[in-house]
């Protein structure tokens, strides 16, 4: 019967359905929308969100598409939001026990692309949200970082990262980067995949550079 409530919920928010008795298809009736996935997987892998903090870990989101994909969202019960007062936020949306049931689902989406990752073009925009995963995932951990700025490159593709106690980014070429790391895709994605030992060119403050490789470390949570 819950299930039954949820599909016709479903069917009565959504604007387009495969109408097939099928789970695939009534998957993609739910989860199928563009920028959908990515929005669950930010709420499952970091935690909540507030609506400008997805909207700034998706660069191409605009503000309009966000607001009606977590309308969306919040009518098929997969996400909730929360009332907060922290002085930035006026609420946060959060994955609901239905929403969580999407963690397979990702895990397998992530598994399968694994191996086309090092085939995928390259940009600073690429590695900027590369570092804001890792930002995320440190949870924390983040506020313990010692203030470094290093020169990140792969595969010719650069950028300046700058570390603090809570936040990580890319700023403008400065004068007083620290040290550089210069590896390839391959072995970004390797580090990033948790992998031990990951192949890199470093030059330059041994603790700015290895600070640097810990946090790209974390870049799959």
């Amino acid at each position: 019967m819950q299930v039954t409530l949820w599909h016709n919920q479903l069917m009565a928010v959504s604007s387009r359905t495969y109408d097939q008795l099928c789970p695939v298809a009534v998957s993609l009736d739910v989860l199928g929308d563009r920028w959908t996935m990515l929005l669950l997987r930010d709420l499952l892998w970091r935690g909540p969100h507030g609506y400008q903090e997805l909207l700034d870990a998706n660069p191409g989101l605009s503000p309009t598409l966000l607001s009606e994909r977590l309308s969306s969202l919040a009518e098929q019960g997969l996400i909730e939001k929360i009332e907060v007062r922290d002085g930035r936020r006026s609420g946060i949306f959060r994955l609901t026990a239905l929403g969580k049931g999407v963690e397979p689902i990702i895990e397998a989406l992530y598994g399968f692309a694994a191996g086309f990752m090092t085939e995928i073009p390259l940009s600073e925009a690429k590695l900027e949200y590369l570092l804001s995963l890792s930002a995320g995932n440190l949870g924390m951990g983040l506020f313990e970082l010692d203030a470094h700025t290093v020169r990140l490159a792969v595969d010719g593709v650069a950028v300046i990262v700058e570390m603090a106690p809570g936040r990580i980014e890319a700023v403008e070429p400065a004068d007083d980067v620290e040290g550089t790391v210069i590896m390839t895709q391959a072995a970004l994605m390797a580090l990033a995949a948790g992998a031990a030992g990951a192949p890199a060119e470093v030059a330059g403050e041994p603790a700015a550079t290895d600070q640097l490789l810990t946090v790209l470390g974390r870049a799959s949570g």
